[in-house]
């Protein structure tokens, strides 16, 4: 393996204002530098439509989750910017174009428990923006998330062995609602895979996403969610991957099969061999060899940039819910190693 700086962990200890503080703070440079290039391109007019819809969604998130909403504040406070900034840290959906962040994910079963992974994709570069963060509270270890420096997370499991992955898929229909970052983290609140479920079937999704889940009990399931169509489960099986295409035929319906056709070309292909490499895979071991996998790369499961697909892998990770261990690579995982955290 070439030797690849790891992912920062950073332990973020008190209550979810002095949390988001402690982020903020941390990562105050990156956090300000990111939102300023992400905002740089909007005219006057954008920005007021983009922050009016901010203000919205975290009127919505105070309302549905409002430990959420004050560690989002706290981030703000860190950085020393208004809270509608660290909003749409957390909301790519109320941006245009959003980041393309086209990711593989899988979902096991195995005779020691749940196994939930994913390599997650996103524009070169990508990798450097990441940290591990370990949520203490006063009762102890609360969860964990992988995120953008301000953001709030792309993947987590929680004190209670329950994780999550997901995906994004490319749906014609959107609706006034909560972010997907938001979602994970309403998600991270749940005790296991059923409450994760019910959970989904009551918030507004703004956009179309696929997740994964898996508990401490050895139950996975795959979830999409459409703003047209709602929620479809899947639960009857012993193993599941997701790419970014719907495998619902419902909201597959929804697809917008053009711009999915140029963002994520290889979105079938990945998922053929996801199948193949991943359904027989019995530890984490063969789960990060089924994510270091290479076929017709560049655009592989361990994804390199390309002309037609412009992202690559930033992290890897695969989490055994039974005993809240993580293995997390930043990068390619084919050529960076994997960290062991217990949590």
């Amino acid at each position: 393996m070439t030797p690849v700086s790891p992912i920062p962990v950073v332990v973020l200890s008190g209550s979810p204002y002095e949390r988001g503080f402690q982020h903020g703070n941390r990562f105050a440079g990156a956090i300000d530098q990111a939102i300023g290039a992400r905002l740089a391109s909007l005219s006057t007019a954008e920005m007021s439509e983009v922050y009016q819809r901010a203000s919205t969604v975290l009127a919505t998130i105070d309302m549905m989750a409002p430990e959420v909403g004050a560690e989002i504040r706290g981030i703000a406070g860190g950085v020393g910017r208004d809270v509608l900034d660290i909003v749409l840290r957390s909301s790519f959906e109320l941006l245009t174009p959003s980041a393309l962040t086209g990711c593989s994910g899988l979902a096991v079963q195995t005779s020691d428990g749940a196994l939930i992974a994913q390599n997650w994709d996103g524009p070169p570069g990508s990798d450097a923006e990441q940290a591990l963060f370990i949520h203490v509270s006063a009762g102890g270890f609360e969860f964990a998330t992988v995120a953008s420096a301000g953001g709030l997370g792309w993947v987590g499991l929680n004190r209670a062995g329950f994780g999550l992955v997901n995906n994004d898929l490319i749906l014609t229909s959107r609706s006034d609602g909560i972010p997907s970052q938001i979602v994970r983290r309403v998600f991270l609140g749940c005790q296991d895979v059923d409450a994760a479920i019910e959970r989904a079937k009551s918030l507004p999704h703004m956009a179309g996403r696929a997740y994964l889940f898996g508990d401490a009990s050895n139950q996975i399931a795959s979830v999409e969610v459409s703003a047209r169509h709602g929620v479809s489960v899947f639960r009857s099986a012993s193993f599941f991957a997701h790419t970014n295409h719907a495998l619902d035929a419902q909201i597959r319906d929804d697809e917008d099969a053009e711009l999915l056709a140029r963002q994520y070309p290889s979105s079938q292909k990945r998922l053929e061999i996801l199948k193949a490499r991943g359904a027989h895979c019995t530890n984490a071991d063969e789960v990060m060899v089924t994510l270091r996998d290479q076929t017709d790369t560049p655009d592989a499961v361990c994804k390199q940039t390309s002309v037609r697909e412009p992202t690559q892998t930033a992290f890897s990770v695969a989490m055994q819910c039974w005993d809240r261990t993580l293995f997390l690579a930043r990068g390619m995982p084919s050529v960076a190693g994997y960290q062991r955290i217990s949590l």
